[in-house]
């Protein structure tokens, strides 16, 4: 039986950030979100969250919402997500 074998060439580095992407979003449900390569909190209330990205803003809308963490630009914000929208850099 011959075995078949794959090549996978992958960026230098191999993370996901590497391909081609400036940042990364991660969805847990409708309950929590982590965004990873942030450059820095714009706007922060309970019913809205913007967030600076390289090239974008982030712009996350609902209730309760809370950042629970923010750390070597990783940023984890919980509560009831209604929507995201992304908005050009001013």
């Amino acid at each position: 039986m011959m075995k078949a074998k794959k090549r996978f060439i992958l960026p230098k580095g191999g993370t996901d950030l590497d391909l081609g992407a400036d940042f990364y979003i991660e969805m847990r449900g409708k309950k929590s979100l982590a965004v990873y390569s942030c450059r820095g909190i714009a706007e922060y209330s309970p019913q809205r969250i913007v967030l600076r990205l390289f090239s974008s803003k982030l712009c996350i809308t609902g209730s309760d919402l809370l950042c629970d963490s923010y750390t070597n630009g990783a940023v984890l914000v919980s509560g009831a997500v209604a929507s995201m929208a992304f908005t050009e850099e001013e």
